[in-house]
């Protein structure tokens, strides 16, 4: 007598389901593991940006500044490489009302598209906070 080894379509039903819930809850976790590492990434890319800002104060005895965002002229007047791309994950602005006085020098990343989230980093501060330059 023959011995049936196939699955039965309820089995293979069965078995979907449950990848289907795994795959959710997967996803769910990892959401905000997303969203941690683009901060770090805003972080980063902030003290990039106002180290790159006191070395041109040290050239040319300004920092350079702008408050519309405008990472094209960031990367060539700072020489830094910041994604240009419309579905970058961060809008970068400079500040500097007096563009030779350290104190208002600031950099700012906004989210871009999701929830407009602001990081901060100014001249004064050793790491990057929530909230906007003055």
């Amino acid at each position: 007598m023959a011995k049936n080894t196939a699955f039965t379509l309820l089995e293979l039903l069965i078995v979907v389901v449950i990848i289907g819930v795994l795959g959710t809850l997967a996803i769910n976790m990892f959401g905000p593991a997303r969203e941690n590492a683009l901060n770090s990434e805003a972080e980063a890319n902030l003290k990039l940006i106002l180290g790159a800002e006191r070395i041109l104060r040290m050239e040319s005895g300004n920092y350079y500044a702008s408050t519309a965002p405008h990472e094209t002229n960031i990367n060539t007047t700072l020489r830094v490489y910041l994604p240009v791309a419309a579905n970058r994950n961060w809008l970068y602005r400079t500040f500097a009302n007096n563009a030779a006085d350290p104190q208002t020098c600031c950099v700012q990343a906004q989210r871009n598209g999701v929830d407009n989230r602001t990081w901060r980093l100014r001249n004064t501060e050793d790491d990057p906070i929530r909230g906007v330059c003055p």
